[in-house]
């Protein structure tokens, strides 16, 4: 066992603990004034508060966080790199203009990523008890939040476990690249809808089963039609807007 995997094992299993969960709860984590401009505007435009193709001026932002030119400008930057943001110029951005194809790009990447890491992560992680330790962990918490903000992380987190065990640090640097987008495409399909959020959560279950007995070809169908379902879900919600 190598002392990487070795070492996330132990992580998952302390953070799985009541007492770890609690203390959590309480942790007082101090951020820079960059980073709480950055994840202002980053939930902003997550939650739609800030619509696709919306054009942000650099003053306005400064206006809307009570803030200097500087934090704004780091968000926009790093926003820019995520792809959440494009046109970026000295006078402003504009927020991604999001299509149909442009939600299919990412969620067959998504898949993709999903599908191969799942295979890598019995063969190079050799710890499939402690990825099925942390699944069943954050399907437990995705049904005590069903409806509230909370969901979208555990869902995310959800399919970022088998990324973490596969071992392949380009899957892994791939799936971070993605991950803003990906966010925005989970908010979108479950936004209101505790019907797609306990469909997903029984899918998620099958999933966990399967690779619980080691079938990684029925793991991997599994992914693929949860995606697929995924996509037609979209399809009908972007097309709609």
């Amino acid at each position: 066992m190598s002392s990487v995997f070795f070492e996330k094992f132990l992580y998952y299993l302390i953070m799985a603990t009541p007492a770890a969960q609690h203390e959590g709860k309480h942790l007082i984590v101090k951020k820079s004034l960059n980073a709480q401009v950055y994840e202002a505007l980053k939930q902003d435009i997550l939650k739609q508060n800030i619509k696709f193709g919306e054009k942000l001026s650099n003053r306005k932002l400064q206006e809307k966080y009570g803030v200097s030119s500087s934090p704004v400008r780091d968000a926009l930057n790093r926003l820019y790199q995520e792809g959440l943001l494009e046109s970026i110029t000295q006078g402003g951005v504009s927020v991604l203009s999001f299509d149909y194809q442009r939600a299919l790009d990412i969620n067959e990447v998504i898949s993709l990523l999903n599908r191969e890491a799942v295979a890598l992560s019995i063969a190079r992680a050799g710890l499939p008890g402690a990825v099925v330790l942390r699944l069943e962990q954050i399907v437990q918490m995705q049904s005590a939040h069903i409806s509230d903000e909370e969901y979208y992380v555990y869902d995310i987190q959800f399919h970022q476990v088998f990324i973490d065990f596969c071992g392949n640090a380009e899957i892994v640097k791939i799936y971070a690249q993605h991950s803003s987008l990906w966010l925005l495409l989970v908010r979108l399909y479950h936004a209101d809808r505790d019907s797609s959020r306990r469909g997903t959560l029984a899918e998620h279950r099958q999933i966990v089963e399967s690779y619980r007995i080691g079938n990684i070809p029925k793991t991997q169908e599994l992914l693929s039609r949860h995606f697929q379902a995924a996509a037609v879900h979209l399809e009908n919600t972007l097309r709609k807007a």
